[in-house]
């Protein structure tokens, strides 16, 4: 059964507080956004939200049900007549959404300036991830003790094979809603440590390292001139063997069991998966969740045939 516009309407009156709100038909359901980030939709007018872990805090007893056979569960929202609950309800999805983004960002960066087996240093971390909040855009009132109350906390695995990278913050619900509340919530991504280069490497020569200096994945068929590309980027998620099963990629297929180490003897054992990823894992260290990167030169790159990423292999110097 399709969604009626009528119900569409509905909801988006609910949501009139929030100005960037919009919306895309797909198949005859309805996909909603808020400030260009994807946050639910309406499928056989029910409203649907992603699970992410604001909503699942903000709506602790909300039930999972699939949007359209095939697709990831997602939490149902009942309390669609509720007009403070449903703007409070995706006004903590969205700031959970950009701290989230920017968590990944600077893992991704902190990845590279890895300290082996000691650790990551901290004062580092603090002014990469400062650096990214700062301009961010996100409202410093709607954190529970401001930009002071978001203090991410980074450690290695014994081998340095895994940097865990983590924040627990508060998200302040706006003024106007009754009764005021705020929303606790961690987030925690993996990222596999850069271990092939220095921080003088990475930050002392040019945005991009050592001057005509690329990278390409295993099996790769473009260069990359940026360590950080989001492209190059494996962040690791962990889960319950419970869970796992409800869960799909980024492309919307199923986790299988890895080849390589996918034993599992309880439901309730943590399992790693990456967001483009197709298996599920019980070695975090797995070498299904490795991303094997070879360092060349720019002319060597073209030479064998490789052109440059979309995102970040167009700009910068080195040899032409």
């Amino acid at each position: 059964m399709a969604s009626s516009k009528e119900y569409l309407e509905f909801i988006l009156g609910k949501l009139s507080e929030l100005e960037e709100i919009t919306y895309r038909a797909m198949m005859g359901e309805f996909i909603i956004y808020y400030r260009g980030k994807i946050v639910g939709g309406i499928y056989d007018d029910r409203l649907l939200v992603k699970p992410v872990k604001s909503a699942i805090s903000y709506m602790p007893t909300a039930s999972y049900e699939f949007p359209y056979e095939g697709a990831k569960e997602m939490l149902l929202v009942d309390e669609v007549d509720n007009k403070e609950f449903l703007t409070g309800l995706f006004h903590a999805m969205s700031v959970y959404s950009q701290v989230n983004h920017y968590l990944c960002m600077t893992g991704r960066k902190i990845a590279a300036y890895s300290r082996s087996e000691k650790g990551v240093d901290q004062g580092t971390l603090y002014q990469l991830f400062y650096s990214e909040i700062g301009g961010s855009g996100i409202d410093s009132d709607d954190i529970a003790g401001g930009y002071a109350g978001l203090i991410p906390r980074a450690e290695l695995s014994e081998q340095g094979r895994l940097m865990k990278l983590s924040i627990r913050f508060g998200i302040r619900m706006p003024g106007y809603l009754l009764p005021s509340r705020t929303i606790w919530t961690v987030e925690t991504v993996y990222i596999r440590p850069w271990t092939g280069e220095s921080a003088e490497m990475y930050s002392g020569a040019g945005e991009y390292g050592q001057s005509g200096q690329v990278y390409v994945a295993e099996n790769g068929s473009v260069y990359h001139r940026d360590l950080s590309c989001t492209y190059l980027a494996l962040s690791i998620h962990a889960c319950s063997m419970s869970s796992v099963q409800h869960l799909r990629n980024q492309y919307g297929a199923r986790y299988v069991q890895c080849e390589r180490c996918g034993h599992v003897s309880d439901k309730n054992q943590t399992v790693f998966i990456t967001d483009m990823g197709t298996a599920w894992h019980t070695d975090r260290h797995c070498s299904g969740l490795k991303r094997t990167m070879d360092g060349m030169s720019q002319k060597e790159a073209e030479q064998s045939g490789l052109r440059p990423c979309s995102r970040c292999g167009a700009s910068g110097g080195g040899d032409a």
